[in-house]
């Protein structure tokens, strides 16, 4: 039993990373800004993953995202800290964009996901029941594997997910540098920052994020974003193409 904890304990940090590269690379530069092409069936796959681990409905997390970036900071951003307050969106993120989800309505969510590509498919993911029934699937999964260590595995690594999600919404907009007009931040020129970024997969490079949204490369002044080294790797396996498009509701400088 020990070192079915101690095994575990190294492990969820290595899980709590994957689960945010796939989440950086499919779902924020794939899906939302389409700086990346990803070839269809990896994208398929990398999108079941995430749900299984997180449970994540991808046109919610499209139309939010961008939701965010065309009224970043205003009463209408989904999760602003500066709007909702800097621990409700560390801590509760998911919730805050259940409740924008509700109170916008499925036109809203249809109007901001409309370039996703293969909707049909993410349309069907996004469904309520499916991503419960992958998450339990994957729950299952881990309990068989590990018995009741691994039940609490799944659990940790599922709210690791969501805490990284809401450091990044939280603290990327409160804390660090501001070398472009817009209230996104980047990490400190610090080791512990530094390392932190690499770890979440590049996404504390907010700043360059929010300066040019439909960039695949968050490293914009020559910063290691390791986000963008898993596209430059896939694109070399000719799984991906990086493009720079322009991203959908990119929101004025100094919003």
């Amino acid at each position: 039993m020990m070192w079915i904890l101690l095994g575990g304990a190294l492990l969820l940090p290595v899980l709590i990373m994957a689960n945010v590269m796939v989440m950086s690379v499919v779902y924020h530069r794939h899906l939302t800004h389409r700086s990346l092409d990803l070839n269809k069936w990896v994208a398929r796959g990398l999108t079941l993953f995430f749900q299984g681990m997180g449970f994540a409905p991808p046109l919610t997390w499209v139309s939010s995202h961008l939701f965010h970036h065309a009224h970043t900071d205003s009463p209408e951003d989904p999760y602003s800290p500066k709007v909702h307050g800097f621990w409700p969106v560390l801590l509760f993120t998911p919730f805050l964009v259940t409740r924008w989800r509700r109170r916008q309505g499925p036109e809203v969510v249809a109007k901001f996901s409309r370039g996703v590509p293969d909707i049909k498919f993410y349309a069907f993911c996004d469904r309520t029941w499916f991503c419960l029934t992958m998450a339990l699937t994957f729950a299952t999964g881990f309990f068989l594997l590990l018995g009741w260590p691994g039940l609490l595995l799944y659990a940790l690594q599922f709210w690791g997910i969501y805490f990284v999600g809401g450091w990044i919404n939280s603290v990327a907009h409160t804390f660090g540098e501001r070398p472009h007009e817009n209230s996104g931040v980047n990490r400190r020129r610090r080791p512990i920052p530094f390392l932190l970024n690499l770890w979440m997969a590049g996404e504390w490079l907010h700043n360059h994020h929010h300066h040019s949204p439909g960039s695949a490369n968050f490293g914009l002044a020559g910063e290691i974003d390791t986000g963008y080294l898993a596209c430059r790797v896939l694109a070399f396996l000719r799984l991906a193409s990086i493009r720079s498009a322009p991203s959908p509701f990119q929101p004025a400088m100094g919003t």
